[in-house]
C-alpha cells in the first residue's frame, strides 16, 4: 500500500472534516425537476397561500385596524357614562375606498448613450435599420480621419513656411549686416 498525501481543496477559514464527502446532485441534460418531497412541499405551501387568500377575501370587511390617537383618531368608549362617546372600529379596507386606479403605461428603459432608439417592427426591419445605422456611423468616422489628416498636413506646412521665413529673415538681416560694413583703410576690396 502506497501512502497518498490527502490535497485540502477549501479556503481558508471554512471547516473542514477528514472523510466529509460533498454530494451534489448533477444534472446531465439540462433538465430540472423537483424530488417528491420537494413537489410535496411547494404543493403544500401553495395550497396554504390560496387557503389564506380566500380567507382574507372572505373576512376583509370584518376586519379592523388599531386606532392611533397620536394622529387624532378618537379612542373606543363604552358610552354609558355621561359625555363618553362610543366609536365605532375602523375597518382594515374602508367601504368607501375609491376604486383601483388603472397602472401607468410603462416607459421603456433609457438606451446607453449611442444606441440607436429601437424604430419598433419586425427582426429584420431592426437589423436593417441598424446596418444603416452602421454605415453611417462608419461615414463619420471617415470623415474624421480626412479631417484629422488634413489638420495634420496644415500643421506640417505651417512648420515649414515658419522655418522659411526664418531662413529669408536671417538672409536680408545677414545682408544688411555686411552692407553696413566700412572698408578698413588700407585694404582694396575687389
Amino acid at each position: 500500500m502506497v501512502f497518498k498525501k490527502k490535497v485540502f481543496k477549501q479556503k481558508i477559514g471554512t471547516k473542514t472534516d477528514a472523510d466529509a464527502v460533498d454530494v451534489h446532485k448533477i444534472f446531465s441534460n439540462g433538465h430540472k425537476c423537483f424530488t417528491s418531497a420537494q413537489a410535496a412541499a411547494m404543493n403544500e405551501q401553495q395550497s396554504r397561500e390560496r387557503k389564506t387568500a380566500e380567507a382574507f377575501e372572505m373576512n376583509k370587511d370584518a376586519l379592523h385596524r388599531p386606532r392611533n390617537p397620536m394622529t387624532g383618531e378618537m379612542t373606543p368608549r363604552e358610552g354609558n357614562v355621561y359625555k363618553e362617546v362610543h366609536v365605532e372600529k375602523y375597518p382594515l379596507i374602508p367601504a368607501n375606498r375609491p376604486e383601483a386606479r388603472p397602472s401607468k403605461e410603462r416607459k421603456q428603459a433609457t438606451l446607453k448613450p449611442g444606441v440607436p432608439e429601437p424604430k419598433g417592427g419586425s427582426l429584420a426591419e431592426l437589423e436593417l435599420a441598424a446596418h444603416e445605422e452602421h454605415k453611417q456611423m462608419h461615414r463619420i468616422d471617415s470623415i474624421r480621419q480626412l479631417q484629422d489628416n488634413a489638420s495634420a498636413e496644415l500643421l506640417y506646412l505651417q512648420k515649414r513656411l515658419a522655418q522659411s521665413a526664418r531662413k529669408v529673415n536671417t538672409s536680408l538681416v545677414t545682408n544688411f549686416v555686411s552692407s553696413q560694413r566700412r572698408p578698413v583703410p588700407g585694404t582694396h576690396h575687389l
